[in-house]
Order: C-alpha cells, then sequence, then structure tokens
C-alpha cells in the first residue's frame, strides 16, 4: 500500500512540473505577434499611419484562472538613434492596446494626441 501511494504521489509531481510548464509557455506567437496585433489595432483605432513606425514593449498585467494571461502592449515611436542622440531624447508611450486571456482586443488607449 505505501508503494502505491509514493508512485501515486510521484505521478502527480510529474503532472503537475509538466502542467506548469506549459502554462509558463505563450503558446500563441510570443512577443512579436502580439506587438503587431497591438500596431494594427492601433493605427486601425487611433493614429492611422501618420503617427510612423512604432515599436512595443508587452508587459503582463495579470494572470488569467483559467490560463493564459491578461497582457498590455506600450507603443513607442521609433527612433533611429544612428541618426540622433538617444540619449538626450525622453520615450514616452504615445499609447497602449491591451489584451484578455485568449490574445483578443480588449483595449486601445491613445496617450499621444
Amino acid at each position: 500500500m505505501k508503494k502505491l501511494l509514493y508512485r501515486l504521489a510521484a505521478m502527480m509531481v510529474i503532472v503537475l512540473a509538466l502542467s506548469l510548464h506549459a502554462f509558463a509557455q505563450n503558446g500563441n506567437g510570443g512577443d512579436n505577434q502580439l506587438i503587431g496585433r497591438a500596431k494594427g489595432a492601433f493605427n486601425g483605432g487611433c493614429a492611422g499611419p501618420a503617427i510612423g513606425p512604432l515599436d512595443g514593449v508587452v508587459e503582463t498585467v495579470g494572470i488569467c484562472f483559467n490560463g493564459g494571461f491578461i497582457t498590455r502592449v506600450l507603443l513607442f515611436r521609433h527612433v533611429n538613434c544612428q541618426q540622433v542622440d538617444c540619449n538626450a531624447i525622453r520615450f514616452a508611450p504615445v499609447g497602449y492596446v491591451d489584451f484578455d486571456c485568449e490574445n483578443n482586443v480588449l483595449n486601445v488607449s491613445c496617450t499621444w494626441q
């Protein structure tokens, strides 16, 4: 009976370890896909292409109970640091896009206006 309990406990530890590993991975294409979707949503809802090229940063806002993460993509104007001294520039986001647990767009915010 003890042997059975030890085997059952070992199996549970293995299953837990594998499920945590799978949960920690973002299987939806990673940050680049979210940044691309955020740029599209921002250009469609806020600025249009007039603001110029954008760079993005992904941050995790929360964890969902059923798996996945609530994320926010901050968007910045792209600056060519070869032509401009980037140490003298203060970078501020021109907007952000929030995504829900299934990476659907929740909110588009324009802060550049």
